[in-house]
């Protein structure tokens, strides 16, 4: 699993453009999620990261309705990650 993210700082010339960036990777063993407590405690944390206090309208019968959607765990086991000095 990874995940980057940054942003262009412009130069003066195109050779004086870089790019400033984190990155994270992440080794480990992914699983899917059963117990239904677990789905539903995932798919809210899921909500929230990506719409702001909207997780707690996530209920057990939402989750029922969306048995199609599969919530999966990553047990990490390795990390790395770095970040550009720029």
């Amino acid at each position: 699993f990874e995940v980057d993210e940054g942003e262009i700082i412009k130069g003066e010339t195109p050779c004086d453009y870089s790019w400033k960036f984190t990155s994270v990777i992440v080794n480990g063993v992914a699983t899917v999620v059963e117990d239904q407590d677990e789905r539903l405690r995932g798919l809210r944390l899921i909500s929230d990261k990506y719409s702001p206090g909207k997780g707690v309208m996530i209920t057990p019968e939402i989750m029922e309705k969306n048995k199609h959607v599969w919530i999966i765990r990553i047990d990490v086991e390795e990390m790395a990650g770095k970040k550009s000095p720029a």
